[in-house]
């Protein structure tokens, strides 16, 4: 059964994250969502989506990231392919070239938060929605292909609270440092904040749009293609003393400790 579900609203095409309770991202997932958005770009102009919607069917969450079983149960060559997969997907996602739309409805945490920050436009719960590079309190570093996509919608200012300290931002100052573009406290409010910006969207011409988005987004190419040949230095903290020690002790309900 697919954990994903694809909706065509008019121009407007709406995925739903659906994989309970916490919308954890493993390799056949993250395969799923790459393969979607590259058969939604692949389509004539005639069909092509004006904009996608990324939203979660699970209640207050969005995607808290990789799942930490589909990491800490495997070898090193696993591990390896976890990432690949993320590299794979954030590929899809960010060259698509056409505009996402991501309603954060709960925590977006490390792959969440990736999934979070490929968003052009983004709507963020106020109670509940918080995004967070967790990664290195696990004892990962955030791979420099990711830390460019932040770069490129947090203010500098906030760099280092985000990518080297992993601290927790949540709705107010997700849209304070540029995270996201709204916040919304009640169901009537997100459908504002996310009806506003796919109808700006949708009324702009699509070819210009996504000539914009490849232009911005061409240099970004290089980056992830190094992460993809040269794994070594990432591949060092994907050992047991590093993310594997991380994991289980977040697992285990423990603070990890380095």
């Amino acid at each position: 059964m697919s954990r994903i579900q694809v909706d065509r609203q008019g121009p407007v095409v709406r995925i739903v994250l659906s994989n309970p309770p916490l919308n954890t991202l493993d390799v056949p997932l993250m395969k799923e969502i790459a393969a979607t958005f590259r058969a939604l770009s692949a389509e004539p102009d005639a069909k092509r989506p004006r904009a996608i919607l990324l939203a979660s069917g699970v209640p207050g969450q969005f995607s808290q990231g990789v799942d930490p079983r589909a990491i800490v149960d495997t070898d090193i060559a696993g591990r390896k392919a976890v990432f690949l997969a993320l590299g794979d997907m954030v590929e899809a996602v960010w060259f698509a070239e056409i505009p996402l739309v991501c309603d954060v409805s709960g925590p977006a945490l490390a792959g969440g938060a990736v999934l979070a920050t490929l968003g052009d436009f983004v709507a963020i719960d106020a109670a509940k929605g918080k995004i967070a590079y967790s990664e290195v309190k696990v004892g990962l570093p955030v791979p420099y292909f990711i830390q460019r996509l932040v770069m490129s919608k947090v203010n500098p200012s906030a760099l280092n609270d985000v990518l080297v300290l992993g601290r927790n931002v949540d709705a107010e100052e997700a849209v304070r440092i540029g995270f996201a573009n709204a916040v919304y406290k009640t169901p009537a409010e997100r459908d504002e904040a996310l009806q506003g910006m796919l109808g700006r969207i949708t009324r702009l011409p699509p070819a210009a749009i996504a000539m914009t988005l490849r232009e911005r987004r061409a240099p970004e190419r290089q980056y992830l293609r190094a992460f993809r040949d040269d794994l070594a230095g990432f591949a060092d903290f994907l050992t047991d003393d590093y993310l594997g020690k991380g994991l289980r002790a977040v697992l285990a309900g423990e603070a990890p400790k380095f």
